[in-house]
Formats: structure tokens, sequence, C-alpha cells
């Protein structure tokens, strides 16, 4: 999405930024070995044949009213939503059965998601359920919600020897980017 939205990106510098997102998400605990990532780029023969199924569903009026996309926007833009839900239905897809979906991500993915659950009944798959979190600092706190493209990657001793979460960077994370209560 980030390489379609802002001008300038090459797919190498947006690359390393999923890469850094990766580190983050394994820093806060998930098992790599129960944690199945998807890089579009790297995974789309895999994702294709859904994300079209997908996207015949999604008529354009939907994602320009929801996004609203300009006659100036650009096609991978347009198509960036359904690509953003194969991974909602793609373990029901894959298995041949209903299984439930939770997409933790931030509040600022939810109108792709909101599309997704606007379909999902339609595709067969059940609506995956969300859990936003508000745009947290990253694990080096930075403030805008992502390491510098520059800057250092930092290790996190987020396992044990037996390789099982300790639960320190999550915690820290938590409490750094807890919500206020409001």
């Amino acid at each position: 999405e980030k390489y379609w939205a802002r001008g300038g990106l090459t797919r190498e510098a947006t690359a390393r930024w999923g890469m850094e997102n990766l580190y983050d998400i394994l820093a806060l605990g998930f098992d790599p070995a129960r944690t199945h990532v998807f890089f579009d780029s790297k995974s789309i023969a895999a994702l294709y044949p859904l994300a079209i199924r997908v996207a015949r569903k999604i008529p354009y009026s939907t994602v320009k009213a929801v996004f609203g996309f300009e006659p100036s926007t650009n096609i991978g833009l347009v198509f960036y939503t359904a690509l953003q839900t194969v991974p909602c239905f793609w373990p029901s897809w894959a298995e041949g059965r209903t299984v439930p979906c939770l997409i933790p991500c931030g509040i600022d993915q939810d109108p792709h998601f909101r599309v997704t659950r606007d379909i999902a009944e339609g595709l067969g798959y059940p609506k995956p359920a969300l859990l936003h979190s508000q745009m947290l600092p990253g694990l080096l706190g930075d403030r805008r919600c992502r390491r510098r493209a520059t800057g250092p990657t930092t290790p996190s001793s987020s396992t044990t020897r037996r390789g099982r979460s300790n639960g320190r960077s999550a915690r820290r994370s938590r409490a750094v980017g807890r919500p206020s209560r409001s």
C-alpha cells in the first residue's frame, strides 16, 4: 500500500519496512512457527486466485466512496483492498472449511476491513474479527509508528532459550502504547 500511496518510494524500501514490521510483530511474542506472514510481492502467485474472486465482489463505487479515490488515483490502490482482504479468507480457502480469522491492525486499516466484512458472506467465508490498536510508537519509541528507513534494526530478546515468549517485549510495548482510558 505504501508503494502505491506514496510517490517516490521504491519497492525495495517498502520491502525493508515490511521486514521491520515483521521484527516488531515477532518481538511482541508471536511464535514464528505458528504465524503465517504474507508479503504480497513475494506471495502474489498464491494470493492472486483468491484476490481476483474478492475483486469481482467489490464495486469500484464502493472503494471510491470509502477511500475517496479521485480520477488520478493509481489502479494499484484500487486493487489493494482486494489484495489486503485475502489473508482474512486464506485459512478457510486453503483448508476447505470455515476457519475464524482475527485481524490485529491499526485503526487506519479499518476501512479495508469494513469492505472485507461486507463481502465475506457473499464469498462463503466468515467475517473477520478485528482488533484495533491506536497508532503505537515503534519499539524504539519513534512516535511516527515506524522506524526510520535508515535507522538501526535493534534485536529484541523476546524469547527464552526454549523458544517461548518471555513477555518482556510485549509488556514494554503495551506500557509504551497503552490506549488512554477516556
